[in-house]
């Protein structure tokens, strides 16, 4: 990489079908903008968001593909680890399990793990050489967190070693991340595809489908005594408002961002009020069965029969 970067700032104007879609060239600039979906033109946050994403992917795919991590683990107490760091003092001079060929899913994970254990090797020989003495990880952080105060000073972006030996690595690592998620996008629980199909697979509008989830999940674990069901749709959406409320926020942190274990953003819902939730759920009563089902059995008081005069 070029020395240049202690003159400015690194920024790309990107153009609006950059901004769109992922860039999948090796070039410089294709790497940078495709870290991630959301374009940042910053460097410092761009490689923060590879690095962290990067670490969440390898926990993602211990707690999903849980059996499959376990079978080349020379010990099974590294899944569950939250620091990174941990994980490698755990593995030590261990090495990946390799009885039997490895799965497509197996061989992306320990690509990625062993590529950021690198990097993190690589930060420590580099600080090393700066203190000319045994490097620890100084005020009790873990590692992770040390390298990554390190992409917002001038003086280690400056650093050639440091811009080949851990710039470098990273963009190499966006490209195990990438193919980690990619190894697993076509095992999704075939509920969840079904789901995913049914509510519609436009890009814009993706993600209803977990909203849906998390308001049926909601009624399903706060279901009311019997002398407490509601007279309607609309006073039920007013009792549990202060809820949905906090369900629908939950959810819309997450526009933006990966869905787990896919390769899609979540963009569905931004502009969806608490107020808007009262059309979506009658709505979703008309055309899905379990959540009218719930509704209608556990939460809403019996319709009165019509009594017919003789």
């Amino acid at each position: 990489m070029n020395s240049n970067i202690r003159k400015r700032p690194f920024h790309i104007k990107p153009s609006k079908s950059q901004k769109d879609s992922l860039i999948l060239d090796d070039s410089e600039e294709g790497l940078v903008l495709s870290a991630t979906k959301k374009f940042i033109p910053h460097l410092p946050e761009k490689l923060k968001n590879i690095f962290t994403e990067s670490i969440k992917s390898i926990h993602r795919t211990e707690k999903y593909h849980r059996k499959q991590i376990y079978e080349i683990l020379p010990y099974s107490n590294i899944i569950g680890e939250k620091s990174f760091s941990e994980k490698i003092r755990l593995l030590g001079e261990k090495k990946f399990l390799t009885k039997k060929p490895h799965t497509t899913i197996q061989a992306e994970y320990i690509k990625l793990f062993t590529n950021i254990q690198q990097l993190i090797f690589d930060y420590g020989i580099i600080q090393q050489s700066k203190t000319e003495g045994k490097y620890t990880t100084p005020n009790n952080k873990i590692i992770e967190e040390t390298i990554i105060d390190s992409f917002y000073k001038n003086d280690y972006l400056a650093d050639e070693r440091y811009q080949n030996l851990i710039i470098s690595r990273l963009f190499s690592i966006q490209i195990n991340f990438y193919e980690l998620l990619n190894s697993y996008n076509n095992v999704a629980d075939k509920e969840d595809r079904k789901n995913i199909a049914k509510f519609g697979g436009d890009t814009k509008n993706y993600g209803e489908h977990i909203l849906f989830k998390n308001i049926l999940n909601h009624f399903l674990e706060n279901r009311p005594a019997k002398n407490e069901k509601s007279s309607s749709i609309a006073f039920l959406h007013r009792k549990h408002y202060k809820n949905l409320e906090s369900t629908l926020e939950k959810y819309q942190k997450k526009i933006g961002t990966r869905e787990e274990g896919s390769r899609h953003f979540i963009y569905y819902g931004s502009n969806l009020t608490t107020d808007g939730l009262l059309r979506k759920i009658r709505e979703w009563c008309k055309k899905e069965q379990d959540l009218k089902k719930e509704i209608e059995e556990y939460h809403l008081k019996p319709k009165k029969k019509k009594i017919t005069p003789p």
